[in-house]
């Protein structure tokens, strides 16, 4: 089975496709246009999930005034932020199951889960 999930590389670079447009204030269809695209498409990009091929993505760059690499600044945090979530869902999907933790010999059932912000931690 195929996960349909997008990759969190996809997500973070449609959104800095994104917040540079807007920064430049092109709309999605003028800048689908200059990319001679669909506005559809354009949104898939910007969503992650349609992956862009690199040359398209050199070509936004040049399109945007800015490097590729503009597009893969701060990439480190989305992984981050990728791990947490799966890591939130897949203790999430424990709920109403009963768990046995051996570091004391713990047992229980899942009840609530919740997650601190990094600032409590």
């Amino acid at each position: 089975m195929i996960d349909k999930t997008p990759h969190y590389i996809d997500i973070h670079i449609g959104k800095r496709v994104k917040e540079r447009r807007e920064s430049l204030n092109l709309k999605q269809k003028q800048l689908a246009s200059l990319l001679k695209i669909t506005s559809q498409q354009l949104s898939k990009y910007e969503k992650g999930s349609n992956r862009m091929a690199v040359s398209r993505l050199y070509e936004v760059a040049k399109i945007l005034s800015v490097t590729p690499n503009f597009f893969y600044d701060g990439i480190e945090g989305a992984w981050l932020s990728q791990e947490e979530d799966d890591l939130r869902l897949s203790w999430e999907s424990l709920k109403g199951e009963r768990v046995e933790l051996v570091m004391g010999q713990v047992q229980g059932t899942v009840l609530d889960i919740k997650v601190l912000s990094s600032e409590r931690r």
